[in-house]
């Protein structure tokens, strides 16, 4: 899985990222890389910064619409988040027909990744 920061130099510090309105380009490498995608739950969201992704100081962005979502995996987004509203400083929000925009991030082991402010 490979991930790209347009306009982003080499030393920027994830915590500067995070606040930055670059986007987060995923593109699937190789079919095992297609096949963990498909285990994440992308959830919508209108807003392209703040969000976690990526490290563990997170990086703001939102994910390009051609990433490739399985029907099931949609629709399980859509679940997940009608009834999970998600909230950062000064922009709170909540459901959207839109799970290809990164709202909040859910990995194969089911735990969610740690929601920053």
């Amino acid at each position: 899985l490979e991930r790209h920061w347009p306009h982003e130099t080499p030393g920027q510090r994830a915590s500067d990222r995070r606040h930055s309105h670059s986007k987060i380009w995923l593109r699937v490498m190789q079919p095992t890389a297609r096949r963990e995608l498909a285990g994440v739950l992308l959830i919508g969201s209108h807003n392209c910064s703040h969000n976690s992704m990526g490290d563990e100081h997170g990086a703001g962005g939102m994910i390009e619409a051609s990433v490739l979502l399985t029907t099931c995996d949609v629709e399980e987004a859509r679940r997940w988040q009608s009834q999970t509203p998600y909230e950062m400083p000064g922009a709170p929000y909540g459901p959207t027909d839109e799970p290809y925009h990164l709202g909040a991030v859910k990995y194969i082991s089911g735990v969610e990744k740690e929601k920053r402010g």
